[in-house]
């Protein structure tokens, strides 16, 4: 014990210097925020009314970005073989962060995209299809009259016997 003698703290930092990985600036901005670009572009182009007046360009969208997230897994996979087969000494955890938080994005935002679409967005644009009637007199008006109407205004003063009305489902 002491007969070696102590390390001085140069050789300390640099020993630990040497086997530090340097970190990417750039490769970690990517993984923050593309992930994010994709997740908002394929939920948006899935729930925005866009889908309905433009198909072409939503599918256009979802796919470019499915079409990225492909190729990012690629890059990633063959990254991991070259490491495996000695072939690169580069470190492929950036490759593969990326293609999985970019797989994690895509898949969620679909599925969130699809949910809001059908369950919120097509709603909605289904009852904006519906005429509309104004000015409705509930003593005049025979229900027949308003079965395919979305939107009912009476006219003022107009009050409803509620103990004869009836429902759709």
């Amino acid at each position: 014990y002491g007969a070696a003698g102590s390390p001085t703290k140069a050789s300390a930092g640099n020993h630990l210097q040497k086997h530090r990985p340097r970190v990417s600036l750039t490769a970690v901005i990517i993984c923050l925020f593309v992930p994010c670009l994709v997740f908002a572009v394929v939920c948006g182009a899935l729930s925005f009314s866009i889908r309905h007046t433009l198909p072409a360009l939503t599918w256009i969208a979802v796919g470019g970005a499915f079409i990225g997230v492909l190729a990012c897994c690629y890059l990633a996979f063959s990254t991991v073989l070259k490491r495996i087969r000695n072939q690169t000494m580069r470190d492929p955890f950036w490759y593969v962060f990326l293609a999985a938080t970019l797989l994690l994005a895509f898949g969620y935002s679909f599925w969130l995209g699809e949910t809001n679409y059908w369950n919120n967005v097509l709603p909605g644009i289904n009852l904006e299809a519906l005429s509309s009637r104004y000015s409705v007199d509930p003593s005049t008006t025979v229900g027949e009259q308003l079965m395919d109407v979305g939107t009912v205004l009476f006219s003022k003063g107009a009050k409803l016997d509620v103990s004869r009305s009836m429902g759709f489902k």
